[in-house]
């Protein structure tokens, strides 16, 4: 091999190394800094949330991966998996997901069905609402930031988001009828 080959390929070696360890001294503007300081910069304050942080796009994988094989969201007792479930349906739907459509439409179909068999009469009414493709107002973040965290919220204050948003829905069929 030439001399002159073996130099320039030591010569290559030393400015990538030069090179590497250049930025391996530059710093970040981010680090070394707080993540308090950081949330401050970002969000105000130093208190950030977890809807905050993540996205509702983050929020529909995460609940898409706790689906459980019978189509239905995990849950300590049957009545908790009912909730879990039709929050996270209504999570998916809010976003644009039907059984037809969207990234989700698969889990929005297995969710649909494992919520068929159910005879909660709220249930039945939300799922023919999404079936029909009709809005169904409400804010179900709350409730799909705690079952990702897996934690337990009230499930009166779910059955109460419903019932609110099912209001507006049966004083639309009375005036229709």
């Amino acid at each position: 091999m030439p001399v002159s080959s073996n130099r320039s390929r030591d010569l290559a070696k030393w400015n990538c190394r030069t090179e590497a360890q250049a930025l391996g001294k530059s710093r970040h503007p981010s680090r070394g800094r707080p993540v308090g300081a950081f949330l401050e910069g970002v969000f105000g304050s130093k208190q950030g949330t977890a809807a905050a942080l993540q996205s509702a796009a983050d929020l529909l994988v995460s609940l898409s991966g706790m689906l459980e094989p019978d189509g239905g969201m995990p849950g300590e007792k049957p009545e908790m998996r009912v909730v879990n479930s039709l929050a996270a349906l209504l999570s998916f739907y809010k976003h644009g997901n039907t059984s037809t459509s969207g990234t989700f439409r698969m889990h929005v179909e297995k969710l649909l069905q494992r919520l068929k068999t159910r005879e909660e009469s709220a249930a039945r009414r939300l799922w023919e609402l999404i079936e029909a493709g009709r809005p169904v107002p409400g804010s179900w973040e709350q409730f799909v930031v705690t079952i990702v965290k897996g934690k337990r919220f009230e499930v009166s204050d779910f059955w109460t988001e419903v019932e609110s948003a099912l209001a507006p829905d049966a004083s639309a069929t009375v005036a229709r009828e």
